[in-house]
């Protein structure tokens, strides 16, 4: 009996020095796990960070190509008066789609691993733009001229000229018909 009692202590004390063991070595992998992963987060926080920034410099580049151009065009317009602008001017022309990481690429020759960034744009004259308000004149009439404007305008885009008539009466009737405040402050009609 006594040979039993120490195998079944030896048979038990190996059986928790394994026990033990698979316990240390989970606790080590979940550590490790942590830690990798740790790193990997970092990597990424770091990634984007950088694209952030990266994006932030384009895009004043961008702007201050447009504030260029439009400052080298009022220059032309104060050196040739009257000031006209056209669609020839270079203003209008649209910058052409450029596929970015050949410019932020280190090596030329690999751009396989950049990221899929493309700079595209164009600057709109808003002044070409017609704005309704213009057919009114002072006392809330329809200015002839304008709505001959407004005519030329629709006929040019290829719609009815009396379409132009219909939105100066709308936008006359819109103005003149408008809710006024009372001397309290409150809408009457």
């Amino acid at each position: 009996m006594i040979c039993r009692s120490r195998i079944d202590s030896r048979s038990r004390q190996t059986g928790a020095a394994l026990l033990t063991a698979m316990i240390i070595v989970a606790l080590v992998a979940t550590l490790a796990g942590s830690m990798v992963w740790q790193q990997w987060r970092a990597i990424q926080v770091e990634a984007a960070e950088r694209a952030r920034t990266q994006s932030a410099w384009i895009l004043s580049g961008a702007l201050d190509w447009a504030r260029l151009i439009l400052r080298e065009d009022a220059n032309n317009d104060a050196r040739h008066p009257p000031p006209r602008d056209h669609l020839g001017e270079p203003w209008a022309v649209p910058l052409a789609e450029a596929r970015l990481s050949t410019f932020l690429a280190a090596d030329k020759d690999n751009t396989d691993d950049a990221p899929e960034a493309f700079l595209s744009g164009a600057i709109s004259d808003a002044m070409a733009r017609y704005n309704l308000i213009n057919l009114l004149d002072a006392t809330g009439g329809i200015d002839k001229v304008e709505l001959a404007t407004l005519e030329r305008l629709c006929t040019t885009v290829g719609v009815s000229a009396d379409v132009a008539t219909r939105i100066a009466n709308l936008d006359h009737r819109v103005v003149v018909d408008k809710p006024k405040p009372d001397p309290k402050g409150r809408c009457v009609q």
